[in-house]
């Protein structure tokens, strides 16, 4: 049973991550992209980096000569507002998938294959139901690939995806330690949590944020890993990391949390430290900053957490923390780069009510966000897929995968993948919060946004 605190302060932090408010090789294949005629040129496709002479057979699970079948993972919103845990729903994910499906096969589907799609709804509070959906779309429906993959709370059950079904996996929240043990291919457009200190920290170094910083990195003991890299990456920076800090009380322990902070944060006072950066842990990192008046600069590698801190965290505790975002909602929903997805889902449903975020009243089903998402997973497989040629195999698409270089994804203006580097999205700004920023706080941009691959 999870508590339904705990659940809303982490589905709200994963679903904000999920609609994007995340060392590449720049070989030939990075610019293997020609526009498409079928559509005017608004969107690119890949050249085949594959075998482009063989012939299209039954080459993998899910995959025969004629179609690709593929799984598509959907959050039950109709609980969730039930529940009270968000406000309203994405609209009808499945119309809008459906939409993207036909306008792809409309343009002669990947490499001749048509794609077909099979459906399954969960529960992001119940491990249960999430692995139930998992077998259904691996096992019963043996598809070649899942998209949408889990999120929240029941997030480790992409595990069950991409490990003990061995099957390719676009979306969830990469997870490296998955990633390790696990042959399937895993991607998605934006970085997991490990992946986003190399750019934050190369964000903050271009910025001159680095200069002369002490900084003290602080996490969580559940991700040890985590607080030893962004020390690292520091460091290596030529930053002083004075402390290296991992607490051990349970996240659902609010007063366990306040307790434990408000010692580090007596260690920190006591120090030369002038920054935080705080890795994981951010609820209860930014109230013990805010309780004992530390007045040091704060960096958050995780944004998402900062705007889901939840209930117990009020907004005015994150004023001036620091962090590394994407477009805004807003911004991704105008960026030429939407408008096919926009542009497939109108005209096969007209009478539907598509407005972007700065268009709706409060409960309106957020349609804005099924298509954001959904077009970005299926244009990165669609990218992927056909870059992996004609003998579409799990071994072919890694192959593609480690190849490719860069890509656009709609409303992610740079992005690639390569050698080890399993997110696309490589388009970050630096941003403060401000708790009057709209109702609940937001991030205000202090960069431009920039290219921030390796």
């Amino acid at each position: 049973m999870v508590h339904r605190g705990f659940a809303a302060l982490v589905f709200l932090a994963i679903v904000a991550a999920a609609c994007g408010t995340d060392d590449t090789d720049s070989s030939e294949s990075s610019a293997a992209t020609a526009a498409s005629a079928d559509d005017g040129g608004t969107t690119t496709r890949p050249l085949v980096t594959g075998d482009s002479n063989a012939p299209l057979t039954a080459s993998a699970r899910g995959v025969t000569a004629e179609t690709i079948t593929i799984g598509l993972s959907m959050l039950d919103f109709d609980q969730l507002v039930e529940l009270e845990l968000v406000d309203a729903g994405w609209g009808d994910q499945e119309l809008v998938f459906d939409a993207l499906v036909e306008e792809l096969n409309d343009r002669g589907g990947i490499l001749g294959r048509r794609v077909e799609v099979v459906y399954a709804s969960y529960s992001p509070i119940s491990a249960i139901d999430a692995d139930a959906a998992c077998l259904r779309l691996t096992e019963d429906a043996e598809t070649f690939a899942v998209l949408g993959g889990f999120l929240g709370p029941v997030q480790a059950v992409n595990d069950c995806i991409v490990s003990a079904n061995d099957t390719v996996l676009v979306g969830g929240v990469l997870d490296a330690a998955i990633i390790d043990r696990s042959d399937a291919p895993w991607i998605d457009f934006q970085p997991g949590l490990d992946a986003r200190i190399e750019p934050f920290v190369e964000l903050l170094s271009r910025h001159g944020d680095l200069d002369g910083a002490v900084v003290a990195v602080l996490g969580t003991a559940d991700d040890p890993d985590l607080v030893d890299r962004g020390a690292n990456t520091l460091e290596d920076e030529g930053v002083t990391v004075e402390m290296r800090v991992e607490l051990n009380a349970g996240v659902g322990d609010l007063s366990a949390v306040d307790r434990e902070w408000d010692a580090v944060a007596e260690r920190l006072r006591l120090s030369d430290v002038d920054t935080v950066f705080i890795v994981t842990g951010t609820p209860g990192a930014l109230r013990a900053i805010d309780r004992n008046d530390l007045g040091v600069e704060v960096w958050a590698l995780n944004d998402a957490a900062v705007i889901g801190r939840g209930s117990g965290t009020p907004k005015e505790t994150a004023d001036g923390v620091i962090s590394m975002t994407s477009l805004t909602e807003q911004e991704a929903w105008e960026d030429p780069t939407t408008q096919p997805c926009k542009d497939a889902v109108v005209q096969r449903n007209p009478d539907i009510d598509l407005r972007g975020p700065a268009e709706l009243q409060e409960n309106d089903d957020q349609w804005f966000k099924s298509v954001l998402n959904l077009c970005r997973w299926l244009r990165l497989f669609e990218l992927v897929a056909t870059a992996a040629g004609p003998d579409l195999t799990q071994e072919t698409l890694s192959d593609a995968i480690e190849t490719y270089g860069e890509m656009e994804l709609p409303g992610v203006p740079f992005g690639s993948l390569g050698p080890g580097k399993f997110y696309a999205g490589d388009a970050y700004r630096l941003s403060v919060f401000n708790s009057d920023e709209g109702d609940k706080g937001g991030f205000v941009a202090l960069t431009e946004i920039e290219d921030v691959a390796g």
